[in-house]
């Protein structure tokens, strides 16, 4: 089922034909860039040459695939990704079975910070014997291609995704590519952010068995800074959708 969900992708990215989008007009809110600063309780916690780390947001996103049978692993539910926002570090922890592979505790993409061009993965795993193992390494950071082929839809929205904290707001635009040979069509949400979040973009590169149930991995589509909120697919007559549910203020720390 994977592998046929893989090559479903694969056609929707090459069979597309798209109208020009310039993404130099997807821009930002004045509004809430503060979040994505620094400040002096970020840099007491923040401490890469001591192993110490620490994330203050976490986004929840929803999914559906209809390719995947209900009750079976990507079928539905919600994945939650935690965010350092100044730095663009992300860290999945695996409660909720969230990933494919049950043996491992979280995974951390790490910048230790926004200029960092050879980010670290840090990956914690459960072993028989009831302790940890730690593996890192280094990601091998490709050349992103900015998708300038698709079609920009209706005016910008003004997105708060957090009713308790007003500084989470995100300008959000719509993109639409359609298919030259079916009457298929996918609707991203999208957005410009100081950071780039495209770290999601290497979760399943680092191993098969970190199959997320939502592929972020949008490098041949758009550029760097501007990061998908939401997808709306129709593959063979089945939707695969993903969205971003809300943000939340968190503390959580990893020290390795």
């Amino acid at each position: 089922m994977k592998i046929f969900y893989f090559i479903a992708l694969c056609l929707l990215c090459s069979c597309s034909s798209r109208g020009q989008v310039d993404f130099n007009k997807v821009y930002m809110t004045e509004e809430g860039l503060e979040r994505w600063d620094s400040d002096d309780y970020y840099q007491q916690e923040w401490m890469p040459s001591e192993g110490r780390y620490f994330f203050r947001e976490v986004w929840t996103f929803g999914y559906e695939n209809q390719h995947i049978p209900e009750g079976e692993y990507g079928a539905n539910g919600e994945l939650e990704i935690h965010l350092d926002p100044v730095s663009g570090s992300i860290l999945i922890v695996n409660h909720n079975n969230q990933l494919a592979d049950d043996m491992v505790e979280y995974i951390a993409l790490i910048r230790k910070d926004n200029n960092d061009t050879s980010p670290d993965y840090i990956i914690k795993y459960r072993n028989e014997h009831g302790s940890s193992d730690v593996v890192k390494g280094r990601l091998e950071i490709k050349d992103a291609e900015s998708g300038s082929y698709m079609k920009m839809l209706d005016d910008p929205e003004t997105l708060h995704t957090n009713r308790y904290n007003s500084s989470h707001i995100l300008t959000t635009f719509t993109i639409e590519s359609s298919y030259s040979h079916t009457l298929d069509k996918t609707q991203f949400q999208v957005c410009k952010v100081p950071v780039a979040l495209d770290l999601l973009r290497y979760v399943d590169e680092l191993s098969d068995d970190f199959k997320m149930p939502i592929d972020f991995n949008h490098r041949d589509l758009f550029p760097e800074n501007i990061f998908a909120l939401s997808e709306k697919s129709m593959v063979a007559g089945k939707k695969i959708e993903w969205a971003l549910k809300g943000t939340s203020d968190t503390s959580y720390f990893i020290k390795i």
